[in-house]
């Protein structure tokens, strides 16, 4: 009994490898075949079978293959590490692929354990078909039939492509993509899907940009601040002082204490005894709220900059190189900028927010 069963299992064992042996080389076969359809640099078969290294790779998973199904796990993934450092494409031996696989170029290429591959797709060099670390079980892409992945491209996680599709260059793409697709961008979108364009903005470039938006409307606010300032420097020039020399228009003093402190030269401008009439102590009142605005207006800009320089007074307020010189002295007298560099200062004191509060106040008050 027992030398009857031993040729009879000797025969199946036989005919199992030859089988798997015809079925290799059926599989080369086709993988050769889809070499030649889809590479126009192509010449002969013995080129491909010699040269190509995704060929080569082809060849190798099948064997390794082969190997995981029968439990021999370390043989196997030791026939892929082999064909790694050949080729430069590693693809896992429990990976399922299809005939007519073509690997172009093929360096960096790799390939999932439970990834699935349909017939006669096509892969350029750089693709991953990999997972994204937060799948168990099923964690890599399932390609249909005909699908063509672009150099440098990632399918990663448990994503299905269907079939016919096509994956753009560099793509990375996270989500399904339907079938008789193509599907550009990271991250990937379908632009066209049955030959017809996707409507969808998929303007890479002209996008909104939340920064330069928030610039523009910071720049408007400032712009609508200057404007409060000059309107203001307008009204103190323009406006009636009450008898006794007092002024109108200032901020209150909570406000003006908040502010730096006046220099000799605003002391200066302070209005004077009416000891020649009204006319002249008006007109005192007058220079020395004119000097004021003209020295907000200047406080106002460099905060808004956030940093100064005499030819930029001179081109913001229109006033000669000797007194925006001046103000500058002033504004580093008080605190409110530090040079930094020969004819550049910097604002160190005063944030938009303090200055808009000033503004307002000085408004209410006026």
């Amino acid at each position: 009994m027992k030398n009857n069963r031993n040729p009879g299992a000797l025969g199946k064992y036989i005919r199992r490898k030859r089988e798997e042996k015809q079925k290799w080389m059926e599989d080369v076969a086709d993988t050769v075949l889809a070499v030649k359809q889809r590479d126009p640099a192509a010449r002969g078969t013995t080129e491909i079978l010699l040269l190509y290294s995704g060929v080569h790779a082809m060849m190798a998973y099948r064997i390794a293959n082969r190997m995981h199904r029968d439990g021999h796990f370390f043989s196997a993934r030791a026939v892929s590490q082999l064909a790694r450092h050949l080729t430069g494409i590693e693809i896992h031996p429990g990976a399922t692929i299809g005939k007519g696989l073509f690997i172009d170029h093929g360096m960096g290429v790799v390939i999932g354990e439970t990834t699935e591959i349909g017939d006669n797709c096509t892969i350029y060099q750089g693709v991953t078909l990999g997972g994204t670390g937060k799948d168990v079980g099923k964690r890599h892409p399932t390609l249909g039939d005909n699908v063509m992945i672009g150099a440098g491209a990632k399918v990663l996680g448990p994503v299905k492509i269907g079939s016919n599709s096509k994956i753009a260059a560099n793509a990375v793409v996270l989500r399904e993509v339907p079938e008789n697709s193509t599907a550009v961008g990271i991250p990937a979108k379908v632009v066209r899907r049955d030959g017809v364009r996707v409507q969808a903005d998929l303007d890479q470039i002209h996008i909104p940009d939340p920064v330069a938006q928030e610039f523009c409307r910071l720049r408007g606010e400032l712009r609508e601040l200057e404007e409060r300032v000059m309107a203001l420097s307008g009204d103190k020039q323009t406006g009636d002082n009450p008898p006794g020399g007092e002024q109108t228009g200032n901020a209150p003093a909570a406000t003006q204490a908040s502010l730096p402190a006046q220099p000799a030269k605003a002391a200066q401008a302070a209005p004077v005894p009416d000891t020649d009439g009204a006319g002249t102590a008006n007109a005192a009142n007058n220079a020395g709220d004119a000097d004021a605005a003209l020295y907000r207006r200047a406080v106002a800009v460099v905060v808004q900059s956030r940093q100064a320089s005499v030819t930029m007074l001179q081109r913001r307020l229109g006033i000669a190189d000797g007194m925006a010189s001046g103000l500058l002295e002033r504004m580093e007298a008080d605190g409110i900028v530090t040079a930094q560099e020969p004819g550049g200062y910097r604002c160190v004191r005063w944030t938009l927010a303090e200055l808009q509060s000033f503004l307002g106040a000085d408004t209410q008050d006026q």
